[in-house]
């Protein structure tokens, strides 16, 4: 079995306190992750974001994946 690549020696912001974490441009004011560094921003583009604690208790509602809607076969759509 291969090591994994991810240590805390490979982790650029390993121990890092959170001034320097904003001054490096990783988070925000608010604390939460630069657009960049968010992986929901980066694997499924703009306005996705990783939920937090802080956007939740602000009454952020999290975003949800929906599927295709499937009607039954040979249900006809009323909207049409």
């Amino acid at each position: 079995m291969s090591s994994s690549p991810f240590s805390l020696s490979s982790c650029p912001t390993y121990g890092m306190d959170n001034s320097t974490l904003q001054s490096e441009g990783y988070i925000d004011t608010t604390g939460s992750l630069a657009p960049e560094y968010d992986a929901a921003t980066a694997h499924l583009g703009a306005p996705c974001v990783t939920p937090t604690s802080a956007r939740t208790a602000r009454g952020a509602q999290p975003m949800r994946l929906l599927a295709p809607r499937v009607r039954p076969q040979g249900a006809v759509d009323a909207t049409a």
